[in-house]
């Protein structure tokens, strides 16, 4: 069973931090971003909503994390969030 916990605490306005984590021995590391808000608040908020769990799904897909599984993570949030 994989856990997947978001605490979400709002500094300001404009800024927001969140801590992610995948609860899976397999794989160790930790998962940090920064999104800058270039494409709004929107942007930074759908990014940090749905990045984490593309990359859950393309790891589970690929069997790890590697840098393919990373650049499929990153592709299909931008293209959900531009469509």
């Amino acid at each position: 069973m994989i856990l997947y916990i978001l605490f979400h605490h709002r500094i300001s306005a404009r800024s927001n931090q969140g801590h992610l984590t995948f609860n899976n021995p397999a794989v160790q590391g930790t998962f940090v971003g920064v999104y800058d808000g270039h494409g709004g608040p929107e942007g930074s908020r759908f990014i940090a909503d749905n990045l984490f769990p593309n990359l859950k799904k393309f790891a589970f897909e690929g069997g790890e994390v590697s840098e393919e599984v990373m650049r499929n993570a990153f592709a299909e949030t931008d293209e959900d969030f531009l469509s």
